[in-house]
C-alpha cells in the first residue's frame, strides 16, 4: 500500500509541476523586442485627389521617425523627426501591450481602410498585426497607434498636401 501511495504522490507532484510551468510561461510576455516600428495606414479606394495613405517608420537605433505620405504608392510628402529617449521608452511600453500578431480583415469588403503594425528586429519582422476599418483592435493597440501618429506632429499637414497628377 505504501508504494501505491508514493506513486500517486509522485504522479500528483509531476502534474502540479507541469501545471505550474505552464502557468509561469503563459504569464510571461511574448512581445518581441524591436529596433524598428512600422505603422501603415492604407486609405480606401477613392479617386487620387482624395486618397492619402502613409507610413510612419520609427528607427529605435538611429532615433529617427520618418513619415511618408503617398497617393496609390506615388510619393507625395515626407518628414523626418527625432525620437527622444522618453518617447522610445513610452513606445516600448505601449508596444508590449498591443494585440498578438493576426490578420483581421473582412473578406469581399470594398472601400475599407487597412492598418498595419509591424515590429522589426535585426531587419526581420517579428510582429505583424493587420486589420481593416470593418474590424477593431483593443484599447491598448489603439493607444499605441495614437502615440505613433503623435510622433509626427505635422502628419495632418502632410496628408493635406495637394495631389498633382502627372
Amino acid at each position: 500500500m505504501d508504494n501505491l501511495l508514493k506513486m500517486k504522490y509522485l504522479t500528483l507532484s509531476k502534474t502540479m509541476l507541469v501545471f505550474a510551468l505552464f502557468i509561469f510561461t503563459s504569464c510571461m510576455s511574448t512581445q518581441p523586442t524591436f529596433d524598428r516600428v512600422e505603422y501603415r495606414y492604407q486609405d480606401a479606394s477613392v479617386p487620387p485627389k482624395y486618397h492619402r495613405s502613409y507610413t510612419i517608420d520609427i528607427d529605435a537605433t538611429a532615433k529617427t521617425i520618418k513619415a511618408d505620405v503617398d497617393v496609390y504608392n506615388k510619393p507625395l510628402a515626407n518628414a523626418t523627426h527625432t525620437l527622444s529617449e522618453a518617447d522610445l521608452k513610452k513606445l516600448t511600453d505601449l508596444a508590449s501591450k498591443i494585440e498578438a500578431p493576426t490578420t483581421k480583415t473582412t473578406k469581399g469588403a470594398t472601400g475599407t481602410k487597412t492598418f498595419i503594425i509591424r515590429l522589426h528586429n535585426a531587419g526581420k519582422p517579428t510582429h505583424e498585426l493587420i486589420w481593416d476599418s470593418m474590424n477593431t483592435v483593443n484599447a491598448d493597440t489603439e493607444a499605441f497607434v495614437t502615440f505613433v501618429k503623435s510622433l509626427v506632429p505635422n502628419l495632418d499637414e502632410l496628408r493635406q498636401t495637394e495631389y498633382k497628377p502627372e
